[in-house]
């Protein structure tokens, strides 16, 4: 059979993307091949394959390596499925989404299902007109998956094993929990769980109780949570939603409710997340804007004013900007804004704060950070911007920013970006591209 790569596979780039997104189509219909590979074309960071039958498939081994993202298999090929090959599907773990009709006809009138293989999570009619959409749904939902991780809170049973596997199957990022105290660590450190799932006990917790210690800290926009009750027993599910479950799903479970009610926790979950991105980013840069400074800010100064951290803070503005944006045009300018906010954003940790609070200008909100390692970190971003090469249409641009840097205790956020205001214009009127300081020394702060 000819094999049709849906990329360039000799260009670089192009192959990148090929090892991190690869999604394999076998049809044997010539016309759902073509209809279904423009529809993957269009989604970005996808590279297809696309082959007729199953001889292919199983003739390139690599394409059933951790290197493919996703498999699209025409149902009545699976069904055809020798138990070598079957089983080789499933060692791969790579998730599959049937193509066709999940019961098939074979011979004499005799029905078979394909449906016994675990990592085929999903199937659609491709004739329906539905169909494409619903595949290019679910290849989007597979890559998206990559980037969610789910916490685990539930006892060591065999049915925690099949919960694990085709939670990764479907390629979610998973972690296991063994105690509440753990589970509480972990999403305190990682803003990366989003999503949490809860059995109807964990040690000598009810589900219930581990759920109501979960909301205590972290509200339904922040955390998703999945309850898992046995089998008849409404009370507990009923139960788990009281306490703030999102949903919940009855011990032992299909595996497709189990993904349905999974997936619908986090496409709310995606959709809490482009609403707050909305609102607390800045759309030319990315990063964080004023709102967010300030909602994430207070609750950092609170903390500071309780003796739990140390908190510093930083005004940054680029140098002669208007003029840039006057010589060159606005476009020039947004290119230098967008390459400093990456450059400022590369240098922090995640529990800093970096936001664009207007035109050419940022602020910082540093957590733990000693006078010496602030003094290293932005005499070193000083250097950095003046050195960096920005180009617009080939034009050289020369571009210096200037730092406004102090860890001076204050009364409010706003007092202390104020005093960091104030050393800004210090250091623009003394000649720009400079740092001032006013600093109390770490020992000296550690002990007030």
């Amino acid at each position: 059979m000819t094999l049709k790569p849906a990329i360039t596979q000799n260009e670089d780039a192009q192959a990148a993307v090929a090892v991190t997104h690869r999604v394999v189509l076998v049809d044997d219909s010539a016309w759902f091949r073509k209809l279904a590979i423009r529809e993957l074309h269009a989604i970005e960071g996808i590279a297809a394959v696309e082959v007729s039958d199953l001889d292919d498939l199983f003739a390139n081994e690599h394409w059933l390596t951790e290197s493919t993202m996703c498999l699209l298999i025409e149902e009545s090929q699976l069904a055809l499925l020798t138990c070598e090959r079957k089983k080789r599907l499933v060692q791969s773990g790579i998730p599959i989404l049937g193509l066709g009709h999940s019961v098939v006809v074979r011979g004499q009138g005799l029905i078979q299902t394909s449906v016994d293989i675990p990592n085929r999570v999903d199937v659609i009619d491709r004739d329906s007109p539905a169909g494409l959409f619903r595949l290019v749904e679910f290849v989007n939902r597979i890559r998206d998956n990559q980037r969610q991780r789910v916490l685990v809170l539930y006892p060591e049973t065999e049915e925690r094993e099949r919960l694990l596997q085709l939670l990764r199957v479907y390629r979610f990022g998973v972690q296991v929990v063994s105690c509440i105290a753990e589970a509480l660590r972990l999403l305190d450190d990682r803003r990366d769980f989003r999503i949490a799932v809860v059995g109807s006990h964990l040690g000598a917790m009810s589900g219930e109780e581990v759920i109501r210690c979960l909301r205590s800290s972290h509200d339904h926009e922040s955390l998703a949570i999945l309850g898992l009750s046995e089998m008849g027993d409404w009370s507990t599910a009923q139960g788990f939603l009281k306490s703030g479950a999102n949903d919940f799903l009855m011990v032992p479970f299909p595996v497709e409710e189990f993904y349905c009610r999974v997936i619908n926790i986090a496409r709310s979950v995606d959709m809490i997340d482009r609403l707050t991105n909305a609102a607390t980013r800045d759309h030319l840069t990315g990063m964080h804007n004023r709102r967010f400074l300030f909602d994430v800010g207070n609750k950092l100064y609170a903390s500071m004013q309780r003796g739990q951290i140390a908190l510093s803070v930083a005004m940054v503005d680029i140098d002669h900007f208007k003029a840039i944006n006057d010589t060159f045009g606005h476009e020039a300018g947004n290119v230098v804004l967008r390459r400093v906010a990456d450059i400022l954003g590369k240098r922090f940790r995640k529990t800093d704060v970096v936001a664009r609070i207007g035109g050419e200008e940022f602020a910082i909100l540093m957590v733990n950070m000693s006078e010496e390692g602030m003094r290293e970190c932005f005499e070193a971003l000083r250097q950095r911007i003046a050195s960096e090469p920005f180009l617009f249409n080939g034009v050289p641009l020369q571009v210096t920013a200037s730092f406004g840097v102090t860890n001076q205790p204050a009364d409010s956020l706003q007092e202390a970006l104020d005093n960091a205001d104030k050393l800004l214009y210090l250091a623009k009127n003394s000649g720009r591209n400079r740092v001032e300081y006013k600093t109390i020394p770490s020992h000296y702060l550690s002990h007030h």
